[in-house]
């Protein structure tokens, strides 16, 4: 049981941090292709041109067939610029002061967040696609100065349970196996002391 503890706690710990990275990559990718495509069509295309087909590009930019992981945009107002989950009719909605279950400000502090040097990591509440659930998500949020976008993706952390349960069953598996090998033994001395006892008395008796 301490052994699944450990497990536990190491699971979770190592999966979260590799999320953590992952995101922050992705994240990095995405900044690096605006920058790129703005350099490159700049004296080429208008600003909302090139705006507009790096949105389209970005739509397209999906490392998984997962429908929990996608790209948002939000610009430094709070204003919804591209959520691949989001209805069309919701862009150009403004979210600033939307909050969670918890009574966190997410996109406000996801903006505030992404304006650091380095951007940094928001947890919060928000729903999962896939279970139309609200469920604990950790995002990574980095801004594009030039255009005024918070730029984001986030992992839902339900996904570790997952993994949780497989080590659990297998390890309540162990725990079984073990428990019917003690019980087993027990009963084969417990057999063996009545034997024993038993010659032993005929033996005095005698």
């Amino acid at each position: 049981h301490e052994e699944l503890q450990e497990k536990i706690h190491t699971l979770k710990t190592d999966y979260t941090n590799s999320q953590k990275a992952l995101l922050k990559n992705h994240i990095d990718y995405v900044i690096k292709f605006i920058d790129y495509y703005y350099n490159q069509n700049k004296d080429l295309k208008s600003v909302n041109q090139i705006k507009k087909d790096v949105l389209l590009a970005i739509n397209k930019l999906k490392l998984s067939d997962n429908p929990n992981e996608y790209i948002f945009i939000y610009d430094f107002n709070g204003n919804l610029v591209q959520d691949a989950i989001a209805k069309k009719d919701n862009i150009g909605h403004n979210y600033l002061n939307i909050k969670d279950i918890k009574g966190k400000e997410v996109v406000k502090e996801l903006i505030t967040t992404s304006k650091r040097n380095l951007g940094g990591y928001v947890e919060y509440v928000w729903l999962k696609p896939e279970i139309s659930k609200q469920t604990t998500k950790i995002s990574y949020a980095l801004s594009y100065n030039k255009w005024n976008w918070t730029i984001g993706k986030g992992v839902y952390l339900d996904e570790i349970d997952k993994l949780i349960k497989e080590k659990e069953e297998d390890y309540n598996q162990k725990i079984s196996n073990y428990t019917l090998q003690i019980t087993s033994l027990t009963i084969m001395l417990v057999l063996y002391s009545i034997f024993i006892y038993k010659n032993a008395t005929i033996l005095i008796v005698n």
